[in-house]
């Protein structure tokens, strides 16, 4: 499926550069197929600093964003809505222990004091 590649603001991107994009398909359930389309930036300047100082090349700092379209195209539904959160909150703590990133978890944000491990 075509998935167009995130918006991020231009002005947003001064001293990061694009390292990385993938296109596939998130999970599918028998009423509709989710795709994403990821995009992640690495800030390069820390990057160069921190390899010149200490011979360490690394991504010290990043971020990623992500578009999401269904198949077939649906109006958005409570539970449809409740299906993509999840999935894509196991996704992105996924994607952040693919990069070292241990013990992650989900803070509410109706309730900010209430913090959920994400295992």
């Amino acid at each position: 499926m075509d998935v167009p590649p995130p918006a991020v603001p231009s002005e947003r991107l001064d001293g990061w550069r694009r390292t990385e994009a993938t296109i596939e398909e998130a999970f599918s359930t028998p009423v509709v197929t989710v795709y994403t389309h990821t995009v992640v930036y690495e800030e390069i300047e820390r990057r160069e600093r921190i390899a010149d100082d200490t011979g360490v090349d690394q991504p010290w700092r990043f971020f990623f964003v992500s578009r999401i379209c269904l198949d077939p195209d649906r109006d958005p539904s409570r539970l449809l809505t409740s299906l993509v959160r999840r999935k894509a909150t196991a996704g992105f703590v996924d994607r952040l222990e693919d990069r070292g990133i241990e013990g992650v978890s989900e803070r509410d944000r109706e309730n900010p004091g209430s913090v959920t491990p994400t295992d």
